[in-house]
């Protein structure tokens, strides 16, 4: 039987297999037959039952190991909003020309994902 990655599935989901884990293992089941019948490894059972039915949230915190610091981040604000005054094509800003202006503004790469980031928290 092909193994379930818990890290994939819905947070819903992960809790139903947990419950019934929970009920499995109130009746004298072994985490061996509940992995099987789940379709996870042995150890996620015994790791499901140390932390219980608390999920924790995935991924980074908002604003965690960002890419730019605050002063970098005024500092690009600064000359996109300076350059918009004077310049006609300037609405016309694209994620690739802000990366090239960050490249040559910070000697920095960031990643168009990272951008788009940032140009959410600004809206």
């Amino acid at each position: 039987m092909k193994k379930i990655d818990g890290r994939k599935l819905p947070k819903h989901k992960l809790l139903e297999f947990r419950a019934y884990a929970f009920q499995q293992m109130d009746t004298g089941v072994s985490n061996k037959e509940i992995a099987q019948e789940i379709g996870v490894h042995e150890v996620t059972v015994a790791t499901c039952k140390k932390i219980g039915l608390k999920t924790s949230p995935k991924g980074r915190k908002n604003g965690e190991k960002k890419s730019l610091s605050k002063r970098q981040e005024q500092q690009i604000q600064n000359k996109l909003f300076d350059m918009s005054k004077g310049d006609i094509a300037a609405p016309f800003w694209t994620k690739n020309l802000i990366i090239e202006m960050i490249k040559k503004e910070l000697k920095q790469d960031i990643p168009s994902s990272t951008l788009g980031d940032y140009l959410k928290i600004g809206t």
